[in-house]
């Protein structure tokens, strides 16, 4: 008949080969995230036009660089696990570290789910960097993943950081790597901002100027609905995105119970 240590060894036993096994396909699915991009590069060099890759270059740069920090910064995480399991797991037993994963299994579940969405959001990262160099895709959607990338990475920072003593080796590395994931986020951002204004046509001054009084005050017209067609949507995106957001929040949660 199995005791109650022996449950409590076998359920943990079972944790926390799940969060490795979360840990580990974050780190290979960023990796290989890492491997496409490198890809997509040196395919999209070799077939561009110089005018297309004036446009891109910055993006492409952007890009690489962050999907490769967010691989380290994957791997600091996993650092920093093993290191709080080492420290709270007492002797180090198997009963020991048990104990361990049974009273901190909210914390075990929010580091998973931190790593599942780094995981993924390097993964559309790419697919959208792929889409806007094949012209199937908006340069804003790659702002998008920029965000998402932003967001996700801090989640697992902080979902590390509860756990992480003041004496940390590994929490100052994961932070350093954490402030240069922003950092590479919001100039990749700015990279896809300004290539989409660059592949813009510009309208100046001087064309308004040549049109007559009524088609400027038609132009005017149209420009105020569209104003307010757009802020509409936006508004009705805007709840969109809300529900979207709870209801994956609640999935989450369900994933997890």
């Amino acid at each position: 008949m199995q005791t109650l240590s022996d449950k409590l060894r076998t359920e943990a036993s079972a944790t926390r080969q799940t969060l490795e096994s979360e840990m580990d396909s974050a780190e290979q699915t960023v990796a290989h995230a890492s491997h496409r991009i490198e890809i997509l590069v040196t395919q999209a060099k070799s077939t561009m036009s110089q005018a297309q890759l004036d446009v891109h270059a910055a993006i492409f740069d952007a890009s690489m660089a962050l999907v490769r920090l967010i691989q380290e910064l994957v791997q600091r995480a996993g650092q920093l696990q093993n290191e709080i399991v080492s420290r709270e797991a007492g002797d180090g037993s198997a009963l020991a570290t048990a104990q361990f994963y049974k009273r901190n299994s909210r914390w075990v579940e929010g580091l998973m789910s931190a790593a599942k969405a780094v995981g993924a959001g390097a993964s559309v990262l790419v697919d959208n960097a792929n889409a806007v160099v094949q012209g199937e895709a908006k340069f804003e959607e790659l702002m998008v993943a920029g965000h998402e990338i932003a967001a996700s990475t801090a989640q697992l920072v902080s979902a590390s950081r509860v756990k992480a003593s003041n004496t940390s080796k590994h929490m100052q590395p994961l932070e350093q790597t954490s402030r240069q994931v922003s950092d590479a986020t919001k100039a990749l951002i700015a990279a896809a901002r300004e290539a989409g204004k660059q592949s813009q046509t510009p309208i100046s001054a001087q064309d308004y100027l040549k049109m007559s009084l009524p088609q400027a005050r038609r132009l005017e017209m149209e420009l105020q609905v569209r104003v307010i067609e757009l802020e509409a949507t936006l508004s009705r995106e805007r709840e969109r995105l809300g529900q979207v957001r709870r209801a994956n929040y609640h999935k989450s949660g369900d994933s997890q119970a």
